[in-house]
């Protein structure tokens, strides 16, 4: 059975008499929705910090994760991929992937199915606000 999930958004907008209004609407979701929206950037962010860390450049990192150097700073300064707290376990994952990207060369195929994977567990398993 597929899970759907109920979205909040808030809209907060000037009218026309000068005063703010503000409506909320609630709106249906399908999980690959919000694994594309909020997960995958998260992760994606968190192997970006940590590759960073590590002592990778921001141009070797777009490189590893088929994305550009201004998202990668974006990463960094957290204006982007902060939707999701990532906790335990696939923390240590994308850890170990981080330890393993830096240390040998694994083929870009196995980072994005990696990436994948750890995408649906976290979608599985973590509350998204």
């Amino acid at each position: 059975m597929a899970s759907i999930y109920l979205t909040i958004v808030n809209i907060t907008c000037n009218a026309s008499h000068g005063t703010q209004e503000s409506m909320v609407f609630f709106v249906l979701s399908f999980p690959c929705e919000t694994a594309v929206w909020k997960t995958l950037p998260s992760i994606r962010a968190a192997l970006a910090r940590a590759l960073i860390v590590r002592g990778l450049a921001q141009r070797r990192v777009a490189e590893l994760l088929a994305t550009t150097e201004a998202t990668i700073s974006h990463y960094q300064k957290r204006k982007r991929g902060n939707a999701v707290k990532l906790e335990g376990d696939i923390l240590e994952a994308i850890d170990t992937l981080a330890d393993e990207l830096t240390a040998s060369k694994i083929p870009t195929e196995e980072v994005r199915e990696r990436i994948c994977r750890l995408c649906n567990k976290a979608t599985k398993t973590t509350v998204i606000c």
